[in-house]
C-alpha cells in the first residue's frame, strides 16, 4: 500500500502565492484599462491620415492651404518654417472656408518679381527674347534712349511705367547670350541691327553702352542689385493672352515624421512659365 507524500506548504507560502495571482490579475486589468484609455486619447488623431487632432476640411485644411500659398508667395524656396508665422485675418471657425486662389497669387507676386524675371530671361530660348509681350519705353535703364512709338506713349512711360523693368530693353540684352542673340536678330538688314545697333554705333555713348551690355556676366544677385539701383521694383508684362503653367511639389508628414503624401500641384497652361513672355501686343498698354 503506497501513500502520496505532499510537500509541506506553510501558511506564508500559500499567502504569497495567492497574492501573486491577485497582483497579476490587477496588472492585466490595469494594462487593459490604460490601453483603452490610450486609444481614447488617440481617437482624435485616428480620424485622418496625418494623425493631426481636430483636422477638418472646412477649417484646418483651408488654413493649411492659405499658409502654404502665403509662404510660397513670400518665400518661393521655403523649407522648414513655423506655421504660426503666417498670420491671416481669415475666420477659420466658420462652417465653410474657401482658401485663396493660388494661380492669382502667383501671377500677382512671384511671376512679376525682379529675381524671377532675371532668371526667366536667362533660361529663355534666344529666339523668344524679343517677343516678350511688352511695349518698350527705353533702351537703357538710365532712360537716355527713348523708343516709345508715340510721344503720348512716351509720356505715359514716365508717369506710369518707370518702375517696371519690362519696359527697358536693357534687361533682356544684359541677360541673354550675346553671340546667339546677334545670330538671331543681328546682321545686315536684321531687326536689332536696323532698330538699335546702327544708331548706337554712331555715338561714343552708344558704343560704350553696347560694349558694356554685350559683355555683361553678372551673378543673379549682382544683376538684381543692378536693376534695383535704377529704382526698378517689378517686371510686369502684358500676359492677358497667355495662361500660366505651374508645377509644385509639397511633401506632407504625419506627427511621427513619416512621409504620407507627395502632392503634385500642376496647372496646365499654353506655355511653360519660363516661356510665358512670348507674344507682341497692340499699342494699348
Amino acid at each position: 500500500m503506497s501513500s502520496e507524500v505532499r510537500p509541506f506548504e506553510s501558511i506564508d507560502d500559500e499567502y504569497l502565492h495567492r497574492l501573486y495571482q491577485l497582483l497579476s490579475l490587477i496588472w492585466l486589468w490595469l494594462s487593459f484599462t490604460f490601453s483603452v484609455w490610450y486609444l481614447y486619447l488617440l481617437a482624435p488623431c485616428f480620424v485622418n491620415d496625418l494623425w493631426w487632432p481636430n483636422y477638418n476640411a472646412s477649417g484646418s485644411q483651408a488654413f493649411l492651404i492659405d499658409t502654404i500659398n502665403y509662404l510660397t508667395k513670400v518665400h518661393p524656396n521655403v523649407g522648414n518654417v513655423d506655421i504660426t508665422s503666417a498670420l491671416s485675418d481669415q475666420n477659420y471657425g466658420k462652417e465653410m472656408v474657401y482658401p485663396n486662389e493660388y494661380p492669382i497669387e502667383g501671377a500677382a507676386h512671384q511671376l512679376t518679381s525682379l529675381l524671377y524675371a532675371i532668371s526667366a530671361i536667362r533660361n529663355m530660348s534666344t529666339p523668344f527674347t524679343l517677343w516678350i509681350p511688352t511695349q518698350y519705353c527705353w533702351v537703357d535703364f538710365g532712360k537716355q534712349w527713348e523708343i516709345a512709338t508715340t510721344e503720348q506713349r512716351q509720356q505715359r512711360c514716365y508717369t506710369k511705367f518707370s518702375h517696371n523693368a519690362a519696359v527697358y530693353l536693357e534687361g533682356v540684352l544684359r541677360n541673354t547670350q550675346w553671340s546667339k542673340f546677334i545670330a538671331s536678330f543681328g546682321g545686315p538688314g536684321d531687326l536689332f541691327t536696323v532698330g538699335i545697333q546702327q544708331a548706337f554705333e554712331e555715338t561714343q555713348a552708344g558704343q560704350i553702352w553696347l560694349k558694356a551690355t554685350s559683355s555683361c556676366n553678372t551673378t543673379l544677385d549682382d544683376e538684381f542689385i543692378y536693376w534695383e539701383s535704377f529704382n526698378l521694383s517689378t517686371f510686369h508684362v502684358l500676359d492677358g493672352l497667355l495662361s500660366f503653367h505651374y508645377h509644385d511639389t509639397m511633401y506632407v508628414f504625419d506627427i511621427k515624421s513619416w512621409k504620407l503624401h507627395a502632392f503634385q500641384h500642376g496647372i496646365s497652361g499654353a506655355l511653360d512659365k519660363r516661356l510665358q513672355l512670348a507674344i507682341p501686343l497692340p499699342n494699348e498698354y
